[in-house]
């Protein structure tokens, strides 16, 4: 990911991907998204070709206004609903979700192809459906982790202690709230 300058919305950078000029000019908006099934964001998302020392880069993000509506502030947690989308039964719309955030990132997400980016959205929709399907829970506002893989800072929250395995210490909070969950069960 990298910085990158936008003079409508401060910190709106989206997706970056290079190549080369006529790749630059075969790359319409309206086909990299298509390659998704979101042809109908085009009209959302604005195309920037900038000329670099190796080629081209293609900037792809949504248009200030749009970002605004769907994620005030950039705000993305609420998108699902705002754009009234079941990510849990409906794949494509987890795809959706997926490109309309990296769409309003506010740092680029830089690829070296069109099929770079296609696979890293197809890799972020693969790790949601695969967490969901994990019975860890790890709540960051509940205060309990056991004490000899966990320390809590005021200012950062849970930080696992110098020297802990993180495999370990995420094993040992799980099997604690399966000890409780079946002892409250009993």
């Amino acid at each position: 990911m990298q910085n990158c300058e936008s003079t409508d919305l401060p910190g709106l950078c989206g997706v970056q991907i290079r190549a080369t000029a006529d790749q630059a000019a075969a790359h319409s908006t309206l086909q990299v998204l298509t390659a998704f099934g979101l042809q109908d964001l085009a009209p959302h998302v604005d195309r920037e070709i900038t000329p670099v020392s190796d080629g081209f880069t293609l900037r792809l993000h949504l248009k200030p206004q749009t970002a605004n509506q769907w994620a005030p502030h950039l705000n993305t947690l609420a998108l699902s609903q705002t754009l009234q989308l079941d990510t849990w039964r409906r794949p494509d719309d987890l795809t959706r979700e997926v490109v309309v955030a990296m769409l309003m990132a506010p740092v680029a997400h830089a690829f070296p192809s069109v099929q770079e980016f296609e696979s890293a959205v197809r890799i972020r929709c693969n790790v949601v459906r695969a967490a969901r399907k994990t019975s860890l829970a790890f709540h960051t506002s509940e205060a309990e982790r056991p004490l000899d893989c966990w320390i809590y800072d005021d200012h950062q929250g849970f930080l696992l202690r110098p020297g802990a395995s993180l495999v370990n210490a995420l094993v040992t909070h799980h099997a604690s709230l399966d000890k409780r969950t079946h002892a409250s069960a009993g």
